[in-house]
């Protein structure tokens, strides 16, 4: 493939990404600075939400669908202990057949929104035979088995570095105040890697 092929591309991408924001904040009021990414079984999040507006997937320019079991296929926003939140009910897996591109579109758009804090949760198997099935884990730290990555190709700048600062890719400080609350709440967590592999 030339080069200029693949600059192409890019530049399609990227118009597609700022296209379908500008098409959300024509119908959204508010301007989040949560996101959160609902795994399996968390669908029902979205309807704590106040002053809730949704947005199935198939009415947003060049957005993908969701094709998971049990994923609704939506964004909704709200407000939720008065923070504007975005919440995305479905996501797209690498292992159905997306690219890396295709999979990370949901958070070029978040970016072009604006939001500045993601919580991204999923329901995966554990390597540890101690642990708990359904207790929480909080992640520390990622180990990339899948092969690929959202990075590799052209980099955009106005998104960021071509090689952003992984030495953190877990807010420290999020982690601490989720580990606080948990405690504070009764609720027992384990705290682990996450080791992602291409599936299913």
């Amino acid at each position: 493939m030339s080069i200029s092929l693949l600059q192409e591309e890019l530049r399609d991408y990227v118009e597609n990404v700022k296209r379908a924001a500008r098409f959300i904040e024509k119908e959204v009021d508010s301007q989040p600075k949560v996101a959160v990414i609902l795994g399996s079984g968390l669908g029902d999040v979205s309807k704590s939400l106040e002053n809730a507006v949704s947005i199935p997937y198939d009415e947003i320019p060049g957005f993908p669908l969701s094709t998971a079991p049990g994923h609704k296929g939506e964004l909704t926003f709200g407000n939720a202990l008065h923070h504007n939140v975005m919440l995305m009910n479905g996501r797209f897996h690498f292992y159905e057949g997306y690219s890396m591109r295709t999979v990370t579109f949901p958070i070029r758009i978040m970016q072009e929104l604006g939001v500045e804090v993601l919580l991204i949760t999923n329901a995966s198997g554990g390597l540890n035979p101690d642990f708990e099935v359904g207790r929480v884990m909080l992640i520390r730290d990622i180990i990339n088995f899948m092969g690929d990555n959202p990075l590799i190709g052209q980099n955009v700048d106005e998104w960021g570095p071509r090689f952003p600062d992984m030495s953190e890719p877990i807010d420290r400080e999020l982690l601490s105040k989720a580990l606080l609350s948990a405690k504070e709440l009764g609720i027992g967590v384990y705290e682990g890697v996450y080791v992602g592999v291409a599936g299913p």
